[in-house]
């Protein structure tokens, strides 16, 4: 395949396009967060009902259930920490090269077989 050339006319936009394919837009649609968080938001939502039955019956059960579902809910929060962490680090640079980009009148997608290349070929606004 020869070297193809494709002129980005809002080339911030075009670019933004290809970096939150996947729904990788929000924390709350990323496949690597989105799972998590949802567990997280049930476990903790079930620790708060076991709270309040074991508040109205105070039997040791239900207090055990409780404690055990805090439990598994704050190690849950502890993995997902690191997880957030990584993926907001991630869009933070993203958002600060788009910004960069987009400070450029015009942009240039080489494609070859071997490469996809962004060429700034303008100055800047």
């Amino acid at each position: 395949m020869e070297e193809l050339k494709i002129e980005l006319i809002n080339g911030a936009e075009s670019v933004k396009e290809l970096y939150f394919t996947e729904r990788r837009g929000s924390i709350f649609t990323f496949g690597k967060t989105r799972k998590p968080i949802l567990f997280i938001t049930l476990i903790f939502t079930l620790s708060i009902i076991l709270y309040f039955v074991a508040i109205n019956v105070p039997m040791v059960i239900w207090i055990f259930l409780f404690v055990v579902c805090l439990s598994v809910g704050l190690i849950a929060l502890v993995y997902l920490i690191p997880i957030v962490r990584k993926y907001l680090i991630w869009k933070n640079s993203v958002a600060g090269y788009l910004k960069m980009l987009a400070k450029y009148e015009s942009q240039w997608l080489s494609l070859t077989d071997n490469s996809i290349e962004l060429v700034i070929l303008t100055k800047q606004r």
